[in-house]
């Protein structure tokens, strides 16, 4: 349970499953229920007749966070696509929000609003994260520019996410310099190492930037972005500005950014990070989604499952972990609620190899097949069901001693970062030990029994 929560902050494949010791009667028992309970679909092109219910069940919600199991199939992508449509055609949401740099996410905004610039070139940006540049996510661009160019309520896009520390520094500097280009210059001077390094079509990943530098350069560029961040709060006269606010939030997740990495510089010791250090990313983006909301607003989060889930166990919770979701659940209790995804066997997009060690410099990624229908793992239970995919309203749970049991099972659920170690995936002892009731995950959990990797657009030549 630990290590998928530690998917939540590095994002990478668990390297460890459960034990393979299986209890049949509660098994027996949750199929049977399942096969009652659960509604089928025709896949991962629902149509709206079967997008409807879900739509439904989420009413209600000012945000509803729209997970995936792994972000490199094409089933879980292309489902979340088509919700996100059907809860934009019923006015169930305003606004789209991602699990994205501050960066990217204006610059889609600003197309699908306004109909400025190329989406393409704008998905191949180094600020929008490369799981995602995709058919699957290029299609509802296009569709929400589509829809904004004839309806009366538009659709707006934000990004959360707090990975882009060159070019948000960057952004509330240029906004700075309008008005002060002494103050600017002075600004820039601490954060210019990181700026050059990472902005630009050759500039590098901010984290790695930070992964070499000095607990001491770090400390510095770090008070330097909350440097910043505080000119903007202290010249009241600037407040006003139509783009006051996106160059305040600028500041404030280039600091973010800084915060959630300071400590994997040179010669970190995972050992010697506090409680809570891998919680820092989840909470900041929770945050952010509620700042920027405007009164009245309701959206849709893309990320993945284990950022959108609405619960943390307990002994996870004692560790200091928390989730997006888990943070939003707790500040707006039944107006948040989570679609999750799961699936049996098929192959996803993925980078194939230890995760850790390539997190810095990435290998190409390839399609490699998985399995997650063995003991344990939850497709071998939905596997038992008639269709080939269903979606189940976890609510509608009867509390039998036998169901009670099983959703305290600690079972895996296929869910896979940006990378997987073929090597471990989901082949480790695990353990009982605390483990919450995973039905209370997700508000909807959708099923797929195969899935196939997400179709990536070309790369630029």
């Amino acid at each position: 349970m630990l290590a998928r929560l530690l998917l939540a902050a590095m994002l990478q494949a668990a390297p460890v499953t459960p034990p393979a010791t299986v209890h049949v009667d509660e098994e027996q028992a949750a199929v049977a229920w399942l096969a009652q309970a659960a509604h089928p679909l025709s896949g991962a092109d629902a149509d709206a007749g079967e997008l409807a219910p879900i739509a439904e069940r989420l009413r209600g919600a000012t945000i509803i966070g729209i997970g995936e199991a792994t972000h490199g199939d094409h089933q879980d992508q292309a489902f979340k696509a088509s919700l996100i449509r059907e809860l934009v055609r019923r006015g169930q949401v305003r606004v789209f929000a991602l699990e994205a740099n501050r960066d990217a996410a204006r610059g889609f905004d600003r197309y699908v609003r306004f109909g400025e610039g190329d989406p393409v070139a704008l998905m191949r940006s180094k600020s929008f994260f490369k799981i995602w540049r995709d058919e699957e996510f290029a299609g509802l661009l296009l569709w929400l520019r589509a829809w904004n160019q004839g309806a009366q309520n538009v659709v707006r896009i934000i990004g959360i996410d707090d990975q882009d520390a060159g070019r948000d520094a960057s952004f509330a500097l240029s906004f700075i310099a309008r008005y002060n280009s002494v103050l600017a210059l002075q600004l820039r001077h601490p954060l210019a190492g990181l700026i050059d390094a990472t902005v630009g079509p050759t500039g590098r990943k901010s984290y790695a930037w930070i992964a070499e530098r000095t607990p001491a350069e770090i400390a510095a560029a770090k008070a330097a972005a909350r440097a910043l961040a505080d000119a903007l709060d202290a010249h009241r006269e600037w407040h006003a500005s139509a783009d006051y606010a996106e160059a305040r939030q600028a500041a404030e997740t280039a600091w973010q950014n800084i915060h959630i990495f300071e400590l994997e510089g040179a010669g970190s010791k995972p050992g010697e990070r506090p409680r809570g250090y891998y919680a820092r990313r989840d909470i900041f983006m929770a945050a952010n989604l509620r700042a920027m909301l405007q009164p009245g607003e309701t959206a849709a989060l893309w990320a993945h499952n284990r950022h959108v889930a609405e619960t943390v166990p307990a002994d996870a919770i004692a560790q200091g972990y928390t989730l997006v979701g888990a943070e939003l659940k707790r500040a707006l209790g039944d107006r948040y609620r989570a679609v999750g995804f799961t699936w049996s066997t098929g192959s996803i997009l993925t980078v194939a190899g230890d995760p850790e060690k390539n997190r810095i410099n990435r290998p190409e990624d390839s399609v490699l097949p998985l399995r997650n229908d063995r003991p344990r793992e939850i497709g071998s239970v939905f596997g038992r069901l008639d269709p080939d995919a269903a979606w189940i309203d976890w609510s509608s749970r009867p509390h039998t001693p036998l169901l009670d049991r099983w959703v305290t099972t600690p079972y895996w659920f296929g869910e896979a970062g940006w990378g997987v170690d073929p090597a471990h995936w989901q082949d480790d002892a695990l353990g009982d030990a605390s483990v919450s009731p995973f039905d209370r995950d997700f508000t909807v959990l959708v099923w797929f029994r195969t899935i196939g990797p997400s179709r990536r657009l070309p790369a630029a030549q």
